[in-house]
């Protein structure tokens, strides 16, 4: 299979060009890493998907319809969990597609960071997910936090009944007030707990919420960018 000459270079990434012998032929490519100080952050989304449906453009057309497809439940979910705007950045991906821009993302991200000091400014009850943090600045913040008694770690009872009464009364009255968890595998059963849910990014925490209605409207504003996309590609490739 022969490979493409040029790749689109993505913002904020490292590259270097490499041989690769094939054929008694020397190709030569670019090859695209993600940054160690970017990696995994949602904006990534933007780039994956725009750059990928312009890869199958040019290579597999076809392929551009299928891709959006494919994202519906996968964008729909993220609605559902409350992650409404990583859903939102994989679909700015996908419009700036379809306009045409290459380059680095021309507008702001459509979500906004906060950090634990803009987070908590008084005495409050916090949820924190085990598995939200992969290095220890974050660790150490809310360490300092609990010792200054600006906040107490709520645990969730081991017993499974309390677990599920807690979560039904939760409908009615929330028995914490924050709830940290990761942004890529949140623990989704502490959503319903907490006043104000906080997805952390690994740069900064973004404000969600987990109330029906605003997930409902979310789920149908996500459903329905993506029809227009098909429908816009569907018209473009006649």
């Amino acid at each position: 299979m022969q490979l493409p000459k040029k790749l689109a270079l993505l913002a904020n990434t490292t590259l270097h060009h490499q041989s690769v012998r094939s054929n008694f032929q020397i190709i030569q490519s670019v090859v695209w890493h993600n940054s160690s100080d970017f990696k995994c952050r949602p904006w990534i989304s933007y780039y994956d998907e725009r750059n990928l449906c312009y890869c199958w453009q040019k290579h597999r057309p076809n392929f551009v319809l299928k891709r959006l497809f494919v994202s519906l439940p996968r964008l729909v979910y993220y609605a559902a969990t409350g992650r409404y705007f990583l859903a939102q950045v994989a679909i700015q991906g996908f419009q700036d597609f379809v306009k045409g821009i290459r380059g680095k993302m021309p507008e702001m991200l459509c979500y906004e960071e906060y950090s634990l000091e803009d987070i908590i400014c008084k005495s409050s009850k916090v949820i924190v997910q085990p598995t939200i943090y992969q290095d220890d600045l974050q660790s150490h913040l809310l360490k300092k936090m609990e010792s200054e008694q600006k906040i107490t770690i709520w645990l969730l009872p081991q017993n499974l009944r309390y677990r599920f009464l807690y979560w039904v009364l939760a409908w009615f009255y929330k028995p914490v007030d924050v709830v940290l968890v990761t942004y890529r595998y949140p623990d989704l059963f502490v959503l319903n707990l907490a006043k104000h849910v906080y997805f952390f990014t690994g740069s900064g925490y973004v404000s969600a919420s987990f109330n029906p209605l605003i997930l409902i409207k979310e789920i149908t504003k996500t459903t329905s960018q993506l029809c227009q996309l098909c429908w816009h590609v569907i018209l473009g490739s006649n």
